[in-house]
Parts: C-alpha cells; sequence; structure tokens
C-alpha cells in the first residue's frame, strides 16, 4: 500500500477470507487542499483510488473598492489562511494575481509572499495594491490549494469618487487621513464627484453637519468633471473620534471613509501612562509607553510635548527613546522603553514618569492628582525560584540493577515566568539511611530487624567519616563513635549501640544515586534529567536532590528530599529488596 500524500496506517494488508482487507488514510499535518493517489499492489497487480483533501480556506479583504490610475492612492489586501479546522496556517504560499476585461489593471507592492502571525493573528499576508489603467480588476488570491477574490475599479482621477480636499476654519490643510478638528472648529470636507453621481450624503458617527439633519447631510454635486465637486462642514461640541463616511445617495457602494479625531482645546489636566508588554527580556526586550493627555472635562488634548523619564534604573543601561514625544490628535504620544543588561531588583519593575512640558503648578504628570500613576515595566530573566518536578513511573536500566527516576526542574523569575537558557547546576546526597526489614516480609535470621532511620555519617559532606558530636544538636558532647552512637535523622535520641564498628562512612555518596553536573532550561523554563541509583538503594535511602543557576551573580537554589522509590515488583510480596542493606 502507498501513497502520494498523507499517511497510511499500515505499509502492507493481509486479505481475509472474503479477500478483503482494511486500512487507514489519514491526511497529515500537510494544510493544503488536494488529491491523494493511493494504490493497492499485489504482485504485478495494483490498483488506486483518489482521495480529496479539502476543507483549507483562503479569504480576501480589501480596505477600499475603488483607486485611481494616478497611482497615489492604495488599497490594503488582507489574506487569511486557515485549515480544515478553522486555524490559521502561518507559512502558507500565497500567490495574487487579476484579470479584466475591459482593460484595467492594477500594481501589486508585492504578489508573492508568505502568511505568518500579524496583531496576534495567525496566517495573514498583508500587502498593498496601486491603480494602474482605468477599468474593473479582479483580484485573485491562491493559497493552500484553494482561492479567493474580490473587485477594484480603477478610475482616472476626475472619474473618482473620493474625499480630495480638506480645510480647518478655512485654512487649507490638504487630505490628511486621519484629519483632526479642535471643538469649536469648522471641518470643511470636499469630495471629487464623477459624472455618474447627482447627490453626496455625507455622515459621521459624531458631530453634527453645518446645515444638515444632525449627523447626516445631502449635498448635490455642482461642477463639471474634472472639477465636479461636492462638500459639507463638520462641527463638534466634544472630544472623541468620528468615522465620517461620504457616498453616492443613489448606491451606497460607491462611497469613501474618513477619520476624524476631534480634540479638545482646554488645558491639559491630567495623564494616564500604560505600558505594552509589562514584561521583558533582558538586553533586546522592549515595550510601547503609551501616555494619554486629558482635559478637566476627560477630553483629549492634542499637540502638547510629553517627557518621558525612568525612576528607578537599574543600571544596567535601559533607555527610553525618544525622549520627548508630542501628543497627536488622538492626545496620545508613545516611545519606546529598551530594556538592558539586568533585571529589574523586585516585581514592581522599572518605573516610567511623564508629564506635560511648560505646564504651570500644580504639574500635569503622573503620581500627580488627578492623574495615573507610574507605568511600570518588569525586566524577566531573574531566577526567582527553582522547582522540581518527578515522574510516578520508575524504569531500570540496561542491566536491571540501576532504577531511574525521570525528574525535571523549573526555573522562573519573580513573576512567574519561565527563565529560559539557564545553566542549572544538580547534585545528589544520602542525607539519611534506615535499618529493617518490611512488614510483608518473613524473618530472616540473618538479616537485622531493628528499625530506625539514621543521619548520614558524613553531615559536612566532606567524604570523611565524622567521629565528634552531632553539629544539628546543640550542646552535644564531643566525641562520638560513629558506629557506636548512630543519630537518629529525625534528630531524637540516638539509637541503642549495636554491632562492631568500622571505619566507613554510612551511606557512600554514590548510594544517593547520580544526575548529570548541569542541564539547560528550554523556553518553558523546564531542564529534564534522570536520576540514576542502585536498587539496594531504594526504599533505605533518604536522598536530596539539589538544584542551583547563577544569573549575573545571583544564586537561586532549590532542592527536593525524598525516600528512593522502588516498583512494587522488587519491594512487594516478591521481598527482593526486603531486607536494608544497611545494618549495625
Amino acid at each position: 500500500m502507498s501513497t502520494d500524500t498523507g499517511n497510511l496506517s499500515t505499509g502492507s494488508v493481509t486479505t481475509g477470507d472474503e479477500g478483503t482487507a482494511t486500512l487507514t488514510f489519514s491526511s497529515g499535518s500537510n494544510p493544503i487542499n488536494r488529491t491523494a493517489t493511493i494504490t493497492a499492489t499485489s504482485g504485478s497487480i495494483s490498483s488506486l483510488v483518489q482521495v480529496e483533501v479539502v476543507d483549507s480556506t483562503v479569504t480576501l479583504s480589501a480596505d477600499g473598492s475603488s483607486l485611481t490610475t494616478a497611482g497615489t492612492d492604495s488599497i490594503t489586501l488582507t489574506i487569511t489562511a486557515k485549515n480544515a479546522g478553522g486555524y490559521g496556517v502561518n507559512g502558507a504560499s500565497v500567490i495574487l494575481t487579476q484579470s479584466s476585461t475591459d482593460g484595467g489593471s492594477v500594481t501589486f507592492a508585492a504578489s508573492t509572499g508568505t502568511t505568518s502571525t500579524v496583531n496576534s493573528t495567525a496566517g495573514v499576508f498583508k500587502t498593498t495594491v496601486t491603480g494602474a489603467t482605468a477599468g474593473t480588476v479582479t483580484i485573485i488570491s491562491r493559497a493552500l490549494g484553494t482561492s479567493a477574490s474580490t473587485n477594484v475599479t480603477v478610475a482616472t482621477a476626475a472619474e473618482t469618487f473620493a474625499v480630495d480636499k480638506q480645510w480647518l476654519d478655512t485654512v487649507d490643510i490638504g487630505n490628511p487621513n486621519p484629519s483632526a478638528m479642535e471643538v469649536g472648529q469648522d471641518l470643511e470636507i470636499q469630495v471629487n464627484v464623477p459624472t455618474s453621481v447627482s447627490n453626496v450624503t455625507f455622515s459621521t458617527t459624531y458631530g453634527s453637519w453645518a446645515g444638515g439633519s444632525g449627523t447626516w447631510i445631502q449635498v448635490p454635486a455642482a461642477g463639471v468633471s474634472p472639477n465636479r465637486k461636492a462638500s459639507a462642514i463638520l462641527n463638534t461640541d466634544a472630544a472623541t473620534t468620528a468615522n465620517v463616511m461620504v457616498y453616492d445617495t443613489a448606491n451606497t457602494s460607491t462611497n469613501d471613509t474618513l477619520q476624524v479625531y476631534m480634540t479638545s482645546d482646554a488645558s491639559p489636566n491630567s495623564i494616564i501612562l500604560q505600558a505594552s508588554p509589562t514584561v521583558v527580556s533582558i538586553n533586546t526586550g522592549t515595550s510601547t509607553i503609551t501616555a494619554t493627555v486629558r482635559d478637566s472635562g476627560g477630553f483629549v488634548v492634542a499637540n502638547q510635548p510629553i517627557s518621558f523619564s525612568i525612576v528607578n534604573p537599574t543600571g544596567g543601561g535601559e533607555t527610553i527613546s525618544p525622549a520627548v514625544v508630542q501628543t497627536a490628535a488622538n492626545g496620545q504620544a508613545s516611545t519606546t522603553f529598551t530594556a538592558g543588561s539586568l533585571t529589574s531588583y523586585d516585581a514592581g519593575g522599572v518605573k516610567i514618569h511623564a508629564e506635560v512640558i511648560g505646564t504651570a503648578s500644580p504639574m500635569v504628570g503622573t503620581g500627580v492628582s488627578p492623574s495615573g500613576n507610574d507605568a511600570a515595566v518588569v525586566i524577566g530573566g531573574q531566577p526567582g525560584s527553582i522547582a522540581f518536578g518527578q515522574a510516578t513511573v520508575l524504569s531500570t536500566d540496561d542491566s536491571l540493577s540501576q532504577y531511574i527516576q525521570a525528574m525535571s526542574v523549573l526555573v522562573t523569575d519573580i513573576n512567574g515566568n519561565p527563565v529560559s537558557g539557564a545553566t542549572v547546576s544538580l547534585s545528589a546526597w544520602p542525607i539519611a539511611w534506615s535499618t529493617g526489614v518490611l512488614a510483608a516480609c518473613a524473618y530472616d535470621p540473618d538479616n537485622g530487624t531493628d528499625q530506625g532511620t539514621f543521619l548520614n555519617e558524613d553531615v559536612n559532606e566532606n567524604l570523611i567519616l565524622d567521629n565528634y558530636g552531632n553539629p544539628y544538636l546543640s550542646g552535644d558532647p564531643p566525641p562520638f563513635d560513629e558506629d557506636g552512637l548512630r543519630l537518629y535523622y529525625d534528630g531524637g535520641t540516638p539509637a541503642t549501640t549495636a554491632g562492631n564498628p568500622d571505619t566507613y562512612i554510612t551511606p557512600t555518596n554514590s548510594a544517593g544515586g547520580s544526575v548529570p553536573a548541569t542541564v539547560t532550561t528550554g523556553s518553558n523554563g523546564v531542564a529534564s534529567f534522570n536520576l540514576t541509583y542502585p536498587k539496594q538503594s531504594a526504599i533505605w535511602t533518604v536522598t536530596r536532590i539539589r538544584a542551583s543557576t547563577i544569573v549575573q551573580g545571583s544564586e537561586t537554589v532549590g532542592q527536593t528530599i525524598f525516600r528512593l522509590p522502588c516498583t512494587d515488583n522488587d519491594c512487594g510480596s516478591t521481598c527482593r529488596l526486603g531486607y536494608s542493606p544497611y545494618t549495625f
């Protein structure tokens, strides 16, 4: 069995008594719509069947429907590719073509490309198109084995329906989009009207038209092409953002749009400062700092110079650029914060202050009533803590004499964000050992039955046998014989003297198992490793796994202490590991 695309559940099958066999075909991870050819071969005989792989989609949207042959205006095309599950597909190849029956044509800024994540949406490709020759043009986008299209009308400038001129209090301001006006000002908007249009309707989401009916007014076109025009005057009594639409009264699909920022003419009264994102990485991380200036009535104020500054620098070279920005028509001014080589030393992060330059007392700035607080940006990457993960299933090595315990460490910063690329040092040490026999196992006179858990006889972990008082207990009179006076792990009364003293450390450091010297965390802050230990150490040895990492001179340490586990097969009724290897 074979297929030229997709996956088969098996490469060969055997027919049953009825001469049939069944297998499964899946399309796999390839999201492209296509035809799969599945071939079955038996000896010199073969047969094939074709399966259509479908349901991936592509959409094409445009932010306008008309262009001029002058090529000075443009339309943005947005192509979105999705798989059969409705999820955006990044990396999909996009091809744009055009067709026309009346000689119209457009020019693509880019006729090919690949989809990516744009403004948090996956599977998107954007480009612009300008007019070339007059006519109706069909734009086709192809991706994932399917296509979508939209129509665009290209006309000479004289025959294009569009806003082409604006005046602010009779002063010619060109034709900006978005445009801006202050409360109390007049904004005259002029539309170029083709000969096929008789009347133009002006509408707005806020404000009013002089001589009109509130938010709309109908105006007859006047003049002869190419000077055929219609105009109306917009007023506002409050600061906001208005969306203006002008259209052919007889055919609303012939239209143009204009955004107008309506701002306050009053003095600034407050600043609200925001940072996005609020957590960045060291050295290259950036955050956009945006200040919004309002007057005492809560309306935005344009054309105000805003000074940005860092309140509590880390000393790592973080910057703000530009330092002074003037508020736009929407009352906002934005700058960029770039992290330095050091992390912020507390969870509050690096604070950014903003104020209006030249304002009289009281100063209009963040942290001063009625303004908002300073913005804060946390420079991450400084390890805050290390946590351990431990698998619930044991495995063994090839010799079947060693247990393998899968483990991991998770390194996070002070905000709980993962720290990637951190080198973590690991160590294992047997801190205690136990004597005795498991309850399920029968009494054996050749094995000790005294129960107890005792401290490692090398409590300072220098691989030298201890022969002095217990450093964990105050007032313990040294010296003592390590085999004549064993110290309980819980710090209680020493066990009764038993057995013959020896000169060996119990347990040896290898009884606690082995771990790799270092591991490195991935993008999720996790580094995996194995703890390998002798089966005889299981149950009877208490081990400590310690992890540490150093970033920019600061060390973070974590540890976990547990009794080495064993499998039911070894420590159950079989009693294979029923007796402690440690005796008095």
